[in-house]
């Protein structure tokens, strides 16, 4: 069974190597999505209540994030 549940502090680099995994070499050599996951949570407009991550079996499979721009 699938459990949606919020991203724990000790999940942050298993989210990041997951990114990482899941964007290497996709469009360009390399990629910056895991950097830009990791400097995502220290922004002013981060939601940690939306920064979400899908398990099953105690293992993370994906990851959700959203923050706000607010002008």
């Amino acid at each position: 069974m699938i459990t949606i549940r919020r991203e724990a502090r000790q999940d942050r680099q298993t989210v990041e190597e997951l990114t990482w995994r899941a964007f290497y070499n996709l469009y360009l050599p390399g990629c910056v999505e895991h950097y830009l996951v990791h400097t995502m949570r220290e922004h002013p407009d981060f939601i940690p209540e939306l920064d979400l991550v899908a398990e099953e079996d105690g293992q993370i499979l994906r990851s959700i994030m959203s923050h706000s721009f607010i002008e």
